[in-house]
């Protein structure tokens, strides 16, 4: 869905109503991502449609260059601020990656106490990936996280080929839903999201918060659901 498109919605969703509320028909969402390609062409393959039957109108944003994560998450509070009450839902993407324990933590608390939620990766959104298609458990270089893929997608294609992963590839939502599994996905993430107790968010790896921006898409936070509701 182009942006254009987007801002089409949004100024039909806001224009007076009557009869059924849009709300019920749209849910809108704002995710600012760091990097160029890697999570916006990935949280741009969604479907438009989720399994409440309710229209996906996502808006993403990327920073067109290499970012930290509090440059990442100020973006999607500024962005929120300027376009009020024009989302239900505003996310903030990025990694661990080269940010220091300080920042990286400082990032995620900033963005709750402004109304925005982090799908954060420790070290890297390739993690996500990775869930679809085994647990893991112990932490792991991100250098190593192309290996995995390529080699999890490469059996699954068995004689047919050698997979090569690439961060700019437009394709990972298809090849991910394809090949691997999603639900694992979200199971996986979710258990190791539960092995931690403290809020030092830096050294919650592996871990990655993903799969709760992915219910939100897919129709299956009760969060988000029950908040619609109201």
């Amino acid at each position: 869905m182009t942006k254009k498109k987007n801002n089409d919605e949004l100024l039909k969703r806001f224009a007076p109503q009557t009869g059924r509320v849009s709300r019920d028909i749209a849910v809108y969402f704002l995710i600012v991502c760091e990097g160029e390609k890697t999570e916006t062409a990935y949280f741009d393959a969604f479907p438009r449609r989720n399994t409440l039957r309710r229209d996906i109108v996502v808006d993403c944003e990327d920073s067109r260059k290499k970012t930290s994560a509090m440059q990442v998450v100020d973006k999607a509070i500024r962005l929120k601020n300027e376009r009020k009450d024009k989302y239900d839902s505003v996310w903030a993407v990025f990694d661990k990656d080269e940010n220091t324990d300080q920042s990286f933590c400082d990032a995620i608390k900033k963005a709750a106490k402004n109304g925005v939620k982090t799908a954060w990766s420790n070290e890297a959104f390739e993690l996500w990936y990775i869930l679809h298609f085994l647990p893991l458990e112990v932490s792991l270089p991100r250098k190593y996280y192309k290996e995995k893929i390529e080699s999890a997608i490469s059996e699954k294609l068995a004689k047919r080929g050698k997979f090569s992963y690439s961060k700019t590839a437009k394709n990972m939502y298809e090849i991910m839903i394809t090949h691997g599994n999603q639900a694992n996905a979200i199971k996986h993430a979710e258990k190791l999201a539960k092995k931690y107790k403290n809020n030092n968010y830096s050294s919650h790896n592996p871990c990655t918060m993903v799969y709760k921006l992915v219910e939100e898409l897919n129709g299956t936070s009760k969060e988000l659901n029950n908040s619609l509701s109201k």
